[in-house]
């Protein structure tokens, strides 16, 4: 081996050193909690449910594990749960989010926290939660006794599914168009 090729490998070796160093050097964030990162808090943007969740009546809760960086700003959003409809609304908002730089020792540094977004499901009347529950079994016996042919039988639990499907709540719009038909 020359002495080039030995200078060159030390210095390769020497720079290899060098990069582990800086990137094992690099902090891991802070774990700061939930109520003490929200009180830095100062530009959220809200969600959007999606108009197919919200039709379908989709509710829960989505929550995501975050990095802020020493500037404020959202840099990575990991998703740990929550409805796959959902998480992509909260997770396009989430990284707009923006927080005042949490200190160590005076310094700005990288911290993680968990974040989440509760979807309320739509609350419903009595008169629909009732028609929920008696809609489908009326609708059932409606099938069963027109196929069967037993007519007069049948008229009549057809218009009770009828008259529950009015009463069910707005979203159900298959329910609703299929209890005539």
């Amino acid at each position: 081996m020359t002495v080039i090729t030995s200078c060159r490998m030390l210095k390769v070796s020497l720079v290899f050193l060098l990069l582990t160093v800086l990137v094992t050097a690099e902090e891991k964030p802070t774990r700061v909690d939930p109520s003490i990162a929200s009180q830095n808090l100062v530009k959220k943007v809200e969600p959007t449910v999606p108009p197919l969740a919200k039709a379908m009546g989709l509710g829960g809760t989505v929550s995501a594990e975050i990095v802020i960086d020493s500037q404020g700003k959202v840099s990575s959003v990991k998703l740990i749960s929550g409805h796959p409809m959902l998480a992509p609304a909260f997770i396009d908002a989430v990284k707009k989010w923006e927080y005042k730089p949490f200190l160590a020792n005076g310094q700005a540094v990288t911290v993680s926290t968990t974040v989440e977004w509760i979807v309320g499901t739509a609350k419903h009347s009595t008169v629909e939660e009732k028609a929920l529950q008696d809609y489908y079994p009326a609708f059932e016996s409606c099938y069963k006794l027109a196929k069967e042919s037993k007519s007069v039988e049948a008229e009549k639990k057809c218009n009770e599914a009828v008259v529950l499907a009015d009463q069910l709540p707005q979203n159900r719009v298959i329910e609703r168009s299929s209890a005539r038909t």
